[in-house]
């Protein structure tokens, strides 16, 4: 439980710790409404960062270029099309074992090209 301490204030450091799950998401909620909309939406945007071959990178980079569009959301279209034709199935079957402590398997073309992925070699 928290005690007050000098002047009445309360010792947040001895707070249980779903009371000071409680007041950090009011502190979060409280610095939200002092940004502004550019802050806001910058804020909820989703990274993520991607480990790609040169080769492919080139590619998206070209084809956005050509476009006249962000890499980012030609990436975003390619990914979503690609999951839309892409069963669970297929992915199964382009699994290989990884010689990595985090993954159990890693995933290639069907075609065998192994270029820009990497076995376990981190």
């Amino acid at each position: 439980m928290a005690k007050k301490v000098e002047g009445g204030f309360i010792d947040f450091d001895k707070v249980d710790p779903a009371v000071a799950a409680f007041l950090s998401d009011g502190q979060r909620r409280q610095a939200n409404r002092s940004m502004t909309k550019a802050q806001k939406r910058q804020a909820a945007r989703n990274r993520m960062t991607f480990d790609l071959s040169q080769e492919l990178s080139a590619v998206l980079v070209n084809m956005a270029a050509e476009l006249s569009v962000p890499v980012s959301q030609l990436a975003e279209v390619l990914i979503r099309n690609g999951h839309q034709h892409t069963s669970m199935n297929d992915l199964m079957d382009m699994r290989l074992p990884a010689r990595s402590m985090r993954y159990e398997f890693v995933l290639f073309r069907r075609d065998g090209d192994t270029k820009g992925h990497h076995q376990g070699s981190r």
